[in-house]
């Protein structure tokens, strides 16, 4: 890193997921240049067959030199192809503050978490312009940033490094299926693949496709079970016929649970009889109301 003299304070959280704090110049006068090799940096002038190879091109350089990047702003044609593409670094810029009109002193007020910029007014940019040929050019490269770099250790916590893969959302998937939640599923893929650095995600990462799961799943979990054995049927043709019971309740969250099942031979008073008796013996005691079908 050419200008500055203090590298970035690395810290770790409670949840394990470690966080490089970049240190910001103090009143703009040092500016920190990339330290990587000059065939993996942009230059102005440089060319790519389309926009996609320029972008993964800035991208890969971004992650080797330890910073993030976000898109910031595209210039269309009236057929909707981009002809100018502009990325930043994650810093750029200020967070915008919203003005709000007065208060109205009988309407109710809700906290709100206040959340820290990160933004610091960083300069540095890539521009890329499409060609007569249909090529994207570099027109403007900005090196130099207002903040120090992600040292070695932390770059696979930057946004551009990490990736929630197929075989992480199936593992996620897997432990949801088993009640094991996104936290505790992050601390059992970080043992297996021998620490947190990696695993190529944060556990908000687990958190995230793990609140989607549970969206999707939502409303269809009974049909998933329907269709699960549907399935198990059409493979085994030779399958008892049971009567499938289960006894489900509601929780404080409003939410279904199954808290047993019963497979009896017949619709019958007998069988019925001695399942609920079997359901009161397991949970001891008998439920206050119970609706039956």
């Amino acid at each position: 890193m050419a200008s500055g003299s203090e590298g970035p304070l690395p810290m770790e959280d409670d949840a394990g997921r470690r966080e490089c704090v970049m240190d910001v110049s103090p009143g703009s006068n040092e500016t920190w240049l990339t330290e990587c090799d000059p065939n993996i940096k942009p230059t102005q002038g440089q060319l790519f067959k389309n926009l996609d190879d320029g972008i993964e091109f800035y991208m890969k350089y971004a992650s080797i030199a330890g910073f993030d990047v976000r898109r910031s702003s595209d210039k269309k044609n009236r057929y909707g192809a981009i002809l100018r593409k502009k990325m930043v670094c994650s810093r750029e810029g200020f967070k915008e503050t919203k003005t709000t009109g007065p208060a109205v002193s009988d309407a109710p007020t809700k906290a709100r978490r206040r959340r820290p910029s990160t933004r610091v007014g960083c300069m540095a940019r890539i521009v890329f312009k499409q060609d007569k040929a249909g090529r994207y050019v570099v027109t403007t490269f900005e090196e130099a940033h207002t903040h120090c770099l992600c040292e070695e250790s932390y770059k696979p916590f930057l946004k551009v490094n990490r990736k929630l893969d197929v075989g992480h959302q199936q593992f996620i998937t897997n432990c949801s299926k088993v009640n094991v939640g996104a936290s505790k599923s992050f601390d059992i893929y970080a043992e297996m693949v021998g620490g947190v650095e990696n695993v190529g995600c944060t556990q908000q990462d687990f958190k995230n496709y793990r609140r989607e799961v549970l969206a999707y799943m939502q409303g269809r979990d009974a049909q998933m079970v329907i269709s699960k054995y549907l399935d198990i049927k059409s493979d085994y043709s030779d399958m008892y016929s049971l009567v499938f019971v289960p006894f489900t309740g509601v929780d404080n969250h409003k939410k279904c649970v199954t808290f047993a099942v019963a497979l009896i031979a017949r619709e019958d008073v007998d069988s019925y009889c001695w399942a609920l008796r079997n359901f009161k013996i397991a949970m001891g005691s008998i439920p206050r109301i119970t609706v039956t079908d």
